[in-house]
């Protein structure tokens, strides 16, 4: 409440790939998930948040990313237990000073849940790939021939080949687009511009359609 869009898009984004977690759980069939199936936010438990962490972890997350995951489920299960959304008892507790709350405690902090954390003193690296190899123009256009309808294999193009955000790719238009040579054999130069005004006109927020730099 009274939180910008960007910090309640930040946490709906971790509350999003948490759920995620726990529907690629239930169709590995992971012990402890399946009955979510039929009980859906009311069968969540704190276990499975610890879970979630844990799995965070593996992944190489750094460790003030690992803290503010644990605190943003902590109020997402807060949020589901003060609106009887969850069967699952537990208390919740708060960190105050003087007479404000401000934050509950995290709740998956019990000994039994064995949650593994990143080190706070120590980088959390993990193996990174660079570059797709000899055949990554192949690659790209199989993923696009795949997963991408025609109308916007194009701008996918763009993002793939040419390192453009999306609000730049989302933000050009026609006359934005010029060919060197016939039909483009030759490259394409585009004219990044923000056209939100004439484009996303009906959107309240505009956020994800920005241009950050045009050129």
């Amino acid at each position: 409440k009274g939180a910008s869009y960007h910090t309640q898009l930040k946490a709906a984004r971790v509350i999003c790939k948490f759920l995620n977690f726990v529907y690629s759980n239930i169709e590995d069939d992971v012990e402890g998930y399946k009955e979510l199936c039929s009980m859906g936010l009311r069968g969540l438990q704190c276990k499975h948040g610890g879970d979630f962490i844990t799995d965070l972890t593996y992944r190489g997350v750094s460790f003030n990313r690992a803290v503010y995951c644990e605190q943003t489920l902590t109020n997402f299960f807060a949020y589901l237990q003060e609106n009887d959304l969850i069967d699952e008892e537990f208390q919740v507790m708060y960190r105050t000073v003087g007479k404000k709350i401000e934050r509950p405690l995290s709740v998956f902090s019990k000994s039994n849940m064995e949650v593994s954390r990143p080190n706070r003193n120590k980088t959390n690296t993990r193996d990174k790939l660079k570059d797709f190899g000899p055949n990554r123009y192949r690659l790209a256009y199989e993923f696009i021939e795949e997963a991408e309808a025609f109308g916007i294999a194009l701008g996918v193009c763009f993002q793939f080949l040419s390192g453009l955000r999306v609000g730049e790719v989302v933000n050009l238009m026609r006359d934005s687009i010029y060919e060197n040579g016939f039909r483009g054999n030759g490259g394409m130069w585009l004219d990044i511009r923000d056209n939100q005004d004439i484009l996303f006109r009906h959107l309240n927020s505009k956020y994800d359609v920005q241009v950050k730099r045009p050129r």
